[in-house]
């Protein structure tokens, strides 16, 4: 994985010496100075300061000192996850992640994370229809794990997804940081009427065809606009009309001139883990620190 040369320059710089780096390599100095003249040859690089006292690392060669131990730590590490992966077994999780699916709750378990050694490798992606699907179609291939918002309606798109809640958000409104509204600390339904109000499709969600019925059936002075999927051009185009949008306090980073204001109603979803039905041993090893921390 990398120059083997590499190392014994770690090795030759540790011992201070080129006899004594040979005898712990069991060949002879004349080969060693060998290895380390060519690596500066390639380098282009003194490495060494050499006089009759021993050795010492240049500035370059200090530099390069750091390098290499990172190098070779990480060339072990990604021989180990292919080999790991060959077997059918990896201790990396691999997060998906976008703009509607953060992962900042993370942070919250991170020490419980780091004692047990748990790795993890962040996958962003575009949050459109057609990768949604194909996500979540197949947790446990290329993604182990997305921080998602769902409900009973919701997973039941997919017959194969598991998920852990975490805890239960209220729907929110979320609206430009300039409007009038986000003086106050908390909305009524009275704030709403007259406002043309974003709320996705009818069917998504148990809880948002509540609120959608409860809109239209008992306050008519609102106005709904309906969007077909949770993406950032929904909230470009809410913010361009000047709109409100129904969301969660999660998605207050998806746009840089949006805050996020509470609504005095009863509406909320689940906030959690989605994964695969077949989890492997690290997923499951997450999901239990997971469950510890509720």
């Amino acid at each position: 994985m990398y120059n083997p040369q590499i190392k014994t320059f770690i090795i030759v710089a540790d011992a201070g010496s080129f006899n004594k780096a040979a005898e712990q390599l069991f060949v002879s100095s004349t080969a060693i100075i060998k290895q380390m003249n060519l690596l500066e040859d390639h380098l282009e690089v003194r490495l060494f300061h050499r006089s009759h006292k021993g050795l010492s690392l240049t500035e370059a060669g200090e530099a390069f000192y750091t390098d290499a131990k990172h190098i070779i730590k990480y060339s072990d590490n990604t021989l180990k996850r292919i080999k790991e992966i060959s077997r059918g077994v990896s201790d990396i999780i691999r997060i998906g992640s976008s703009p509607i699916t953060p992962v900042d709750y993370l942070l919250n378990i991170g020490p419980a994370l780091q004692q047990e050694g748990i790795r993890f490798q962040i996958i962003p992606f575009e949050n459109n229809p057609e990768n949604a699907r194909q996500i979540l179609d197949n947790l446990g291939k290329d993604i182990d794990i997305v921080m998602g918002i769902f409900d009973k309606r919701t997973t039941t798109y997919y017959d194969k997804i598991q998920t852990l809640v975490v805890k239960s958000l209220p729907l929110s409104i979320l609206m430009s940081n300039m409007d009038p509204l986000a003086s106050k600390e908390s909305l009524d339904w009275s704030d709403l009427e007259k406002r043309r109000v974003y709320l996705l499709n009818a069917g998504w969600s148990a809880a948002i065809s509540r609120l959608r019925q409860d809109i239209v059936e008992n306050h008519p002075r609102i106005e709904l606009v309906d969007f077909s999927f949770l993406n950032t051009d929904a909230f470009n185009q809410c913010l361009q009309d000047n709109g409100l949008f129904v969301g969660f306090d999660i998605w207050d980073k998806v746009h840089p001139f949006i805050t996020v204001r509470p609504v005095n109603w009863n509406y909320e979803m689940d906030y959690g883990v989605l994964y695969s039905e077949n989890a492997s041993p690290p997923v499951k090893l997450f999901l239990d620190i997971v469950k510890r921390s509720l």
